[in-house]
């Protein structure tokens, strides 16, 4: 049988350990996804410095352009051609010594003709300036700055550096040339390289035409044997996308470039992003179990408390049906437990009353039936016996009656004394013995008896008037059937921790049947029904059912009566009771 505290701990630790492994994932996963948006909003700022590291380099550019357009040199010789170049050398010369990371600067007339930053350079005859994309665009442009894609640079013979361009028409006298100045393109692959995603995050740039700007793996993506998702980055200007559908899952973070158009792309892979996944683990681990062992702990000291007082009520229940029923609870609860204690303490209460009730009521009726059976027996054997006398008196038996008289007196005196309902066991032979001779005179030749007392017994106690009606009983149903004379013996004697009593008749003897309606407890008799007593045997059956209730209320459910068929013939009623010594006269102490 489950008890009710482990059964509330089971229930207990089974709606804890779902609540926390539910809320761990939970928390987990919520945790999972806010390290992920953090590793990402942390991609986005540092592809967002990038972006603007390549916008201020931009404007670098553009501020030069700015300077040497509106420069009077440089103005003059778009106007008057090979006569101001001097000057316009040097110009380009002095602004491109400012920055290391200026690889070209010249300037084109209307004839096509350059002039360059370094004295030393030299056009390539292979390149015709005006043929050119940046110049091209530059003339289009109408005097608005022009950026062009990563390319190699070959206007100048014998270099071929890979930079960025930006051009610019500038007009003077009525005539336009062009100003140019490349910038190397190392300086903004350092900006990404140093971009730190991860051991395998990369960033790459594309420009506003979806061309690749930059890609740490190039040349694999122009040979075909690494692709890009270019169509994707190219439908964000800022922000990103996840890719699940790969191998690995990567999360693309993009920023555009207000300057150029170029948006640069910074790739992670989301595995990298948790890769404090372990430790996250672990984490919510332990503070799970820590968080199950306390709801446990405070669960099992509440189970405690709710089933300790009713392990309380369940050990006095049994000490209830072990026959103790004064044992009470101490009620120190003010809830359900508080009202079921309150009424076991209660239903004890009343059992007890009704228990000592019963008992008062079932002495009352002891005394009440021995008092009946005195009564209904006395008067009766009173008139037979004094028609008796008178009879023998009118006879002549003098002698008959003054034995009958003074058997009569003993009986009386006897029978009728007050006191304790215990008397010796010589008084109880005594008042037998008077009956017996009063009946032996009036059934004279037909009754004869025999007492045998041992000694040992004369020292105890028993109920009085137990005898008599067995006697009547031996006489009545098993003599007078008979034919010839009877004998009654009566014997008293102790038998190991018992007194016993045997009536003996050699009468007609006496059926099962009989000895169950004999002993049948009163009310299954009589019902409260005078004519239902009558059939049952009338006044002797009741004198030795009275009997056996008398010994078996006053000294327990193991004594009473039990009879026997004799050797000789007859019946043999046997009673048995615990030994009283003559000191002890309480009922408590015979008990």
């Amino acid at each position: 049988m489950r008890s009710v505290q482990s059964a509330m701990l089971l229930a207990f630790s089974g709606v804890v350990l779902v609540t926390v492994v539910l809320m761990g994932v939970v928390a987990y996963t919520l945790a999972e996804d806010a390290l992920v948006d953090v590793a990402q909003q942390y991609t986005g700022q540092l592809v967002g410095q990038v972006q603007k590291g390549i916008d201020t380099y931009i404007d670098h550019m553009q501020d030069i352009s700015e300077v040497v357009v509106r420069n009077s040199e440089a103005r003059a010789f778009i106007e008057e051609g090979g006569n101001s170049a001097g000057q316009a050398a040097e110009l380009l010369a002095s602004v491109q010594g400012t920055r290391d990371d200026i690889a070209l600067m010249l300037l084109v007339d209307p004839d096509g003709e350059p002039i360059f930053h370094d004295e030393s350079y030299a056009l390539n005859p292979a390149v015709e300036p005006a043929n050119t994309r940046w110049y091209r665009e530059a003339m289009e442009a109408g005097g608005d700055p022009v950026v062009s894609s990563p390319h190699v640079q070959n206007v100048v013979q014998g270099r071929y550096p890979w930079v960025i361009t930006l051009s610019r028409a500038i007009e003077s006298g009525g005539r336009r040339g062009v100003f140019l100045v490349d910038l190397n393109f190392r300086v903004i692959e350092e900006m990404v390289q140093r971009l730190e995603l991860g051991s395998r995050g990369y960033a790459f740039i594309v420009d506003s035409a979806g061309e690749l700007v930059f890609h740490p793996q190039q040349q694999l993506i122009y040979s075909g044997l690494r692709s890009e998702r270019i169509d994707d980055v190219m439908e964000i200007r800022h922000g990103g996308f996840t890719l699940r559908d790969e191998t690995e899952p990567m999360h693309y973070t993009v920023a555009r470039s207000e300057r150029t158009g170029w948006r640069i792309v910074g790739v992670n892979y989301v595995e990298e992003l948790l890769h404090h996944r372990g430790t996250l683990q672990w984490y919510y681990a332990l503070w799970g179990l820590v968080c199950f062992a306390a709801v446990i702990l405070i669960s099992i000291l509440l189970a405690g408390q709710i089933s300790r007082p009713l392990r309380a009520l369940r050990d006095s229940m049994k000490a209830v049906e072990r026959g103790d029923f004064d044992v009470r609870l101490e009620n120190r609860w003010n809830n359900e437990i508080g009202a079921l204690t309150h009424d076991f303490n209660l239903m004890l209460e009343t059992i007890d009353d009704l228990m000592r009730r019963n008992e008062y009521e079932q002495e009352q009726k002891r005394i009440s039936e021995l008092k009946a059976l005195q009564n209904q027996i006395t008067p009766h054997f009173l008139y037979n016996t004094l028609d008796s006398i008178i009879w023998m008196a009118d006879g002549g038996h003098n002698e008959d009656v003054i034995e009958m008289t003074s058997a009569l007196a003993r009986l009386l005196r006897l029978s009728i004394r007050k006191g304790d309902e215990l008397v010796t066991v010589r008084n109880e032979i005594e008042h037998v013995t008077s009956y017996l001779q009063i009946q032996s005179i009036r059934y004279r030749d037909t009754l004869d008896y025999t007492v045998d007392v041992e000694p040992d017994a004369e020292q105890y106690q028993t109920l009085k008037v137990i005898l008599q009606p067995l006697v009547e009983n031996a006489i009545y149903h098993g003599l007078r059937k008979r034919a010839g004379s009877g004998l009654v013996r009566i014997r008293c004697f102790r038998a190991d921790d018992r007194l016993v009593f045997e009536v003996e008749d050699d009468g007609v003897g006496v059926d099962e049947a009989t000895v169950d309606a004999l002993l049948r407890p009163s009310a299954d008799h009589t019902n409260g029904d005078p004519a239902s007593h009558a059939r049952n045997g009338g006044s002797d059956s009741v004198g030795i059912r009275n009997v056996h209730e008398r010994i078996r209320l006053y000294f327990g459910e193991r004594f009473g009566l039990s009879f026997e068929r004799a050797q000789v013939g007859g019946t043999v009623v046997r009673v048995t009771q615990p030994l009283i010594p003559v000191e002890e006269h309480s009922e408590e102490a015979v008990r």
